[in-house]
């Protein structure tokens, strides 16, 4: 008996067609880069500082801008204030933007001597140079080396202001630095300190 129903049940399944699924193409770029929505523009919490980078850029959340400063990678008594980062799985490359601000009036020296400490205590080394300087707007170039890592290179803009000085770095690793140089100065030229 149950095999009659099983013959009629197996029967009816002959005539019943499942419909067609197209499933679209697929590519691995998809998934790790945004669509490219043009730029998005980020300003600082108090209003001063501003600037535009491209949509392809993921921007970090709260907490892990809370994690990166109780981790030490920010220096004394500076506060953190973007983070964001682009892979580019194509050139196999990433890059990283930070932005974060002093909490009370430094020069620029004291933060250049601030940064080479970390880095030292870390058995790392650093090559600061500062290549451009005018009034409140002075350029940085920085060469990294840790042992048994590849060497990294950032290009930043700091802006002494009474009310702080703020840093905006952007880094990749020194083999990838060409990919990245037109976008990073692209980057950099639109930063803009409102009085």
């Amino acid at each position: 008996m149950s095999y009659g129903q099983f013959k009629r049940f197996s029967r009816s399944l002959g005539e019943v067609k499942l419909p067609e699924i197209e499933i679209p193409e697929t590519r691995l770029e998809d998934f790790f880069l945004p669509a490219d929505e043009g730029d998005q523009e980020w300003v600082s919490s108090d209003g001063k500082l501003k600037l535009t980078y491209p949509a392809t850029w993921t921007e970090a959340d709260e907490t892990f801008l809370g994690y990166l400063d109780q981790a030490g990678i920010i220096l004394e008594e500076t506060e953190l204030l973007f983070f964001a980062h682009r892979l580019d799985p194509e050139k196999q490359a990433v890059a990283l933007l930070l932005v974060s601000k002093t909490k009370g009036q430094r020069s620029i020296e004291e933060i250049t001597k601030e940064i080479k400490q970390n880095i030292e205590e870390q058995n790392g080394k650093i090559e600061i140079e500062i290549s451009e300087q005018d009034n409140q707007i002075i350029w940085l170039e920085m060469a990294l080396e840790y042992p048994n890592q590849p060497n990294s290179y950032s290009k930043g803009k700091a802006i002494v202001n009474e009310s702080g000085t703020y840093l905006v770095i952007f880094s990749s690793y020194l083999a990838d630095w060409p990919k990245f140089e037109q976008e990073a100065e692209e980057i950099l030229d639109s930063v803009q300190f409102v009085l």
